[in-house]
């Protein structure tokens, strides 16, 4: 009887003693974590604040359109080729542009960015795309590799987003010159590819 009692109270201490060492590494274990996890906080870049997009030109382009002086050789060389060209009923021909300007959410992760020189760029990849994109890469041209026949292409992804809509009509008599015009900015909706 004194054996059993000596065993279970051997039993007793070692399991005591367990619990003390597991419950030793857990706290380990918490307080790396926490350690690691205020360096990563502390290393972290601070956002740099985003600089407002600049807006698009186009008001005042139309602003400088004159009625009688403006001829279709300085408006294509202003806006650039129309997106449709009609015959007028008059005999003149009627431009048409259409033309959105997207407003980007300010915590969008595809939102361009101002560079130094003032021109909109694309957002740097993170850490995380950076090493994901040569992953995704490799995974595609594996697939590739394994099935027959491939994928076939499909067309971009595209997500809208609100917009500024631009449109503007201009008629021209038979000599080339601006006889009317109509500009419509109308708030909208714009599509944008979707980085897959």
């Amino acid at each position: 009887m004194e054996v059993a009692m000596s065993e279970v109270a051997g039993i007793g201490s070692l399991t005591r003693a367990l619990v003390s060492n597991r419950k030793q590494r857990v706290a380990r274990m918490l307080i790396v974590l926490g350690a690691l996890t205020m360096f990563a906080a502390g290393c972290a870049s601070d956002p740099k604040p985003l600089e407002p997009l600049p807006r698009h030109p186009f008001p005042q382009w139309v602003s400088e359109l004159e009625v009688g002086k403006s001829d279709i050789e300085s408006v294509t060389h202003r806006f650039g080729d129309p997106d449709g060209i009609e015959q007028s009923v008059r005999g003149g021909l009627i431009y048409r542009y259409h033309f959105a300007e997207v407003r980007w959410p300010d915590d969008d992760p595809e939102r361009p960015v101002v560079g130094a020189n003032g021109t909109l760029e694309r957002r740097p990849d993170t850490k995380l795309q950076k090493v994901g994109n040569p992953i995704t890469a490799f995974g595609r041209w594996l697939d590739w590799l394994m099935f027959y026949p491939p994928k076939q292409p499909r067309p971009p992804r595209q997500r809208w987003l609100p917009a500024t809509v631009h449109d503007l009509e201009l008629q021209f008599d038979l000599e080339g010159k601006l006889a009317r015009f109509r500009y419509a900015p109308e708030p909208g909706r714009a599509p944008i590819p979707a980085d897959v």
